[in-house]
């Protein structure tokens, strides 16, 4: 039987206020400089999302017991809140309900930031995986207020995220390349690698996207030797907790 690559993701985080308004300011002064100060859009829209009803939808879809709350092996069944759990689970009981969702989306929608800046670095077996197809793909109850997003790995793993052009405000075509907020499965695929299915379909890996925290960038960390060493269930972490390595 085939082995699956184990897999870490690891944001990089600044929590000081410099830094988060320097991320606000950046975001503004691309819209400016894309649409102008005199004529045209005044800004580029932010997602119409309503954090009530994508909680609820969540719930719906993930919340298998219908005892409502998420439990650590009901939020692994999906990735991007799981990769930001202690985000979500605000009381710190160990579950995740409706409330604590709504409130959370309700934080990283808070500037109405239309679109943003996103890089990812992708390492396999301690290496830069070259020419690799980044996809952030929204969660299901997202999927009418997102766009998919994607980018390629240059020669040093790094790979800038983007929307495609027909999803690109024409303010911004051609200017900057960008992400929306919100919750996405990972899609990591090589014409050269075989990676497994679980990372090529997006089943094992999210993220919580938004530049709210200051976040920089998503660090893809896959590793094929733990994974022959753990057996197919290596891509699969504990309670879908993606960790530093």
């Amino acid at each position: 039987m085939d082995s699956e690559p184990a897999c870490s993701v690891n944001w990089m985080y600044r929590s000081k206020n410099s830094y988060k308004m320097l991320i606000r300011w950046l975001a503004t002064i691309c819209v400016v400089i894309a649409t102008g100060c005199s004529s045209g859009p005044s800004r580029v829209d932010a997602p119409e999302v309503v954090p009530d009803e994508v909680a609820q939808n969540l719930m719906d879809q993930y919340d298998e017991n219908s005892d409502g709350s998420l439990s650590d092996d009901e939020v692994s069944n999906c990735p991007a809140i799981a990769s930001s759990k202690r985000k979500y689970d605000q009381d710190g009981n160990g579950s995740i309900d409706k409330q604590e969702i709504s409130r959370r989306l309700t934080n990283i929608y808070s500037d109405r930031i239309g679109i943003f800046q996103l890089h990812a670095n992708v390492m396999l077996d301690g290496r830069p995986l070259r020419n690799a197809l980044i996809t952030l793909v929204p969660e299901q109850s997202m999927e009418a207020s997102l766009a998919p997003a994607t980018g390629t790995t240059d020669h040093n793993g790094r790979a800038v995220l983007g929307l495609s052009e027909s999803d690109t405000p024409s303010e911004l075509r051609g200017i900057v390349r960008g992400v929306q907020t919100g919750l996405y499965r990972i899609r990591v695929t090589s014409d050269k690698e075989s990676l497994g299915d679980d990372i090529e379909n997006g089943t094992v890996l999210g993220e919580e996207i938004t530049p709210v925290d200051g976040d920089r960038g998503i660090q893809l960390r896959i590793s094929r030797r733990r994974a022959n060493r753990t057996g197919r269930n290596a891509a699969r972490p504990a309670k879908g907790m993606y960790l530093s390595q």
